[in-house]
């Protein structure tokens, strides 16, 4: 699997793997805080070695790519960044020749946590990373819409007070 846990853990937690445990409160005490230990364990993954804990990605519905990939990039980044950010920082191709529309192009997303999620999901899912690129796009693109949208209401009940 292209998941790597960190080489970062605990030596009681190793030693309490090996260790006879008494029967009774204290045994599911035990077992309950090796879970959670596990849980914050953190998992390495792509070539730049983003980590998150595993806790994290386990919460992830991992049920098709689009849902896997977007729920990444709302753990990976705020909303705020996807909406005033896009995948390449380069201007769409749509507006390229239009001269009547004065549009910048956004910001690029951290290209090594974006490289490390398209590797992540590539390999879970068997898919070539311009799929796992239009979830990204698209997501950017909703979340940029919500944001306008979000601040014309505003813009309209302060303009009507």
């Amino acid at each position: 699997m292209s998941i790597r846990r960190s080489s970062r853990t605990k030596k009681s937690n190793a030693k309490s793997k090996n260790a006879v445990v008494n029967v009774g409160a204290s045994t599911t005490s035990r077992k309950r805080k090796r879970r959670m230990d596990d849980k914050n364990e953190l998992i390495r993954f792509g070539p730049n070695k983003t980590a998150l804990k595993a806790g994290v990605l386990d919460s992830l519905n991992w049920s098709s790519i689009d849902t896997a990939t977007r729920g990444m990039l709302m753990i990976l980044f705020k909303r705020e960044t996807l909406a005033s950010h896009s995948l390449s920082g380069k201007m769409s191709n749509a507006f390229v020749n239009d001269k009547l529309i004065d549009m910048k192009a956004r910001p690029q997303l951290d290209p090594f946590k974006i490289e490390d999620m398209v590797y992540l999901m590539c390999k879970t899912f068997d898919v070539h990373k311009s799929r796992v690129h239009k979830v990204i796009t698209r997501k950017c693109g909703t979340e940029h819409h919500l944001r306008k949208a979000k601040m014309e209401k505003l813009k309209k009940n302060y303009d009507s007070s």
